[in-house]
């Protein structure tokens, strides 16, 4: 009894019980005072410990379907990308065939491949080759167009069109390759030839410019040239066309002492096409027509 009663004893358990509730809230790092649930503040402090688990769960669920609408975000706009870059792929193909069909017709070719052809037609160096030469030297005029004010964007813009340059002169070989048999035997399969050229080079400059993921060295060179001299976009494009033709008469003068790859089939593949690529652009590969296919082929 006087064990249990005497005071001392009471001082005893209590300081023992201190020691205890000291280590305790030492190793736990605090928050071990209240131990008694008769004590007052007890239920205040439990339940608003029981209150930051709950928001702590809460946090950590919402954290984790966020990182999973994060990845599903992010494979959405990788998918997406994949598609634009093919979808452009597949313009540069269809360019690509469409000049070889033109170049076929032997109506003459179309302006941006007016000096190729002609260098083709005195060497022994394919269209291909001559394309990317052609292709290079207009990437190099583009960054002397920038000049100083050239900016990361502009860079990254210009070297994406050296890959995309090397593609589409392979396809030019390729194309040469798969038609090297067709050969007119007269005007009207020439003329024939020549618009199915332009068609098909129209649904390529449209497959090409509808992603927006890039450009080909023509359409970037007068693009920076517009910007350089303040003038409008299609005013700089025929100044641009008309030049590549000049130049490539005078190339044929020089080596062959006669007009060659440039004939009534250049000036009829230089108007047609805009007329053709607008049509499609505005009426048949518009952007909810590319959206109900998308639709069809997921299904």
């Amino acid at each position: 009894m006087l064990l249990t009663e005497s005071e001392k004893a009471k001082q005893v358990r209590t300081r023992i019980l201190d020691i205890v509730i000291a280590t305790i809230n030492k190793r736990a790092g605090g928050g071990t005072k209240y131990i008694n649930t008769r004590d007052i503040d007890f239920s205040k402090l439990a339940s608003a410990g029981w209150l930051r688990k709950i928001k702590f769960f809460e946090l950590r669920k919402n954290f984790r379907n966020f990182a999973v609408i994060k990845l599903r975000f992010q494979g959405m706009k990788i998918r997406e990308m994949i598609t634009r870059y093919g979808v452009f792929v597949l313009g540069l193909y269809f360019l690509a065939a469409g000049i070889v069909l033109i170049v076929r017709s032997a109506l003459g070719t179309t302006p941006i491949s007016s000096i190729n052809y002609v260098l083709t037609l005195n060497s022994s160096l394919s269209l291909g080759f001559w394309t990317f030469v052609i292709n290079m030297i207009l990437i190099l005029g583009q960054f002397l167009l920038v000049g100083s004010k050239r900016t990361k964007r502009d860079t990254a813009e210009i070297l994406l069109q050296i890959p995309f340059s090397f593609v589409f002169s392979a396809f030019i070989d390729l194309n040469m390759a798969l038609t090297s048999w067709m050969t007119p035997v007269n005007y009207a399969m020439s003329l024939a030839l020549l618009a199915v050229g332009c068609v098909v080079q129209a649904i390529g400059v449209v497959l090409e410019i509808k992603p927006h993921v890039a450009m080909m060295s023509g359409e970037g060179f007068v693009k920076y040239a517009s910007q350089r001299t303040g003038r409008e976009f299609g005013r700089v494009k025929v100044i641009v066309d008309v030049s590549l033709v000049l130049i490539a008469i005078i190339c044929s003068l020089l080596l062959s002492h006669t007009v060659q790859g440039v004939r009534e089939g250049s000036v009829i593949a230089a108007v047609a096409t805009g007329f053709i690529v607008t049509f499609l652009n505005t009426r048949i590969i518009t952007r909810r027509n590319l959206s109900r296919l998308r639709r069809i082929a997921h299904v």
